[in-house]
């Protein structure tokens, strides 16, 4: 490794101990974790009400929708009206 690229890996390498060692910075980091993690959730959530959908629009018993989405049969009833 060349000089400014050890120099510049030792900054980083600072920078990051550094913001270990910050309270402020690691609550900021971990509710920034929290929101991703609530995004993936949301998403999830969002595609397999889609394929519901998709299963609703080619006629599928609800019973079945239910059974392979795993939600509930009042949501996919709702989704039904909601698509209507």
């Amino acid at each position: 490794m060349e000089s400014s690229e050890e120099d510049l890996v030792t900054l980083v390498k600072k920078e990051v101990e550094r913001i270990k060692q910050s309270d402020e910075m690691r609550a900021e980091y971990m509710s920034f974790l929290l929101e991703l993690q609530d995004q993936r959730y949301e998403g999830i959530i969002e595609g397999i009400e889609r394929t519901a959908c998709n299963m609703l629009k080619e006629n599928m018993p609800l019973e079945l929708i239910a059974k392979v989405t795993n939600l509930p049969l009042e949501r996919i009833r709702a989704l039904q009206t909601e698509d209507n």
